[in-house]
């Protein structure tokens, strides 16, 4: 047992084990839905992102929220549906390659759906309003940029809600290894 601590000491100092790193990126979401109210809305907004590299393999926070629109038409009426929606993500992104990642991991969804309509019929928002648990899955590419430490990021993820109502987030950013201990 001490040779395997010792032998795990010896490789922490003799090279960089951690790697923080920070950045931001425009992320494009559409959502997939069962129903034709939710199904196709389209937003865009901005994604933070902090994490920590160990080789290959990261951990990360990210936050996004987008505010995603839908025009519906039906024989009911005109619908004009917002749906806003904030993400706090905790997960993994490990690299296959020089250029590919995956990723994977929980999500915390907060949704409200707010709509102006030229119907006297109501929407029912309760299937996907509220407050949820979750995960997302997914890949992309990355690769350096000019600067030591300075990268390029395009993701593309699954974000699972429910059943019947899921987002795909397009990401395209730059993040910067800030630190190495």
């Amino acid at each position: 047992m001490l040779i395997k601590i010792t032998f795990l000491f010896l490789l922490t100092i003799n090279s960089y084990s951690t790697t923080l790193y920070g950045g931001g990126a425009y992320s494009l979401g559409i959502t997939s839905a069962e129903s034709d109210f939710w199904n196709g809305a389209t937003g865009s907004g901005p994604l933070i992102i902090f994490g920590a590299k160990f080789e290959k393999l990261s951990m990360e926070f990210q936050y996004r929220k987008y505010t995603l629109n839908n025009l519906h038409t039906s024989a009911l009426g005109a619908y004009n549906i917002d749906i806003t929606d904030s993400i706090f993500a905790l997960g993994i992104r490990y690299d296959l390659s020089e250029f590919v990642h995956y990723n994977m991991g929980l999500i915390k969804q907060s949704i409200s759906v707010s709509y102006i309509t030229s119907s006297s019929a109501n929407l029912d928002s309760s299937a996907i309003a509220g407050d949820t648990v979750s995960f997302y899955v997914g890949g992309g590419f990355h690769g350096p940029l000019f600067l030591s430490g300075l990268e390029w990021l395009v993701d593309i993820n699954y974000l699972h809600e429910s059943i019947s109502f899921g987002l795909f987030a397009f990401d395209f950013g730059i993040i910067y290894h800030f630190y190495s201990f």
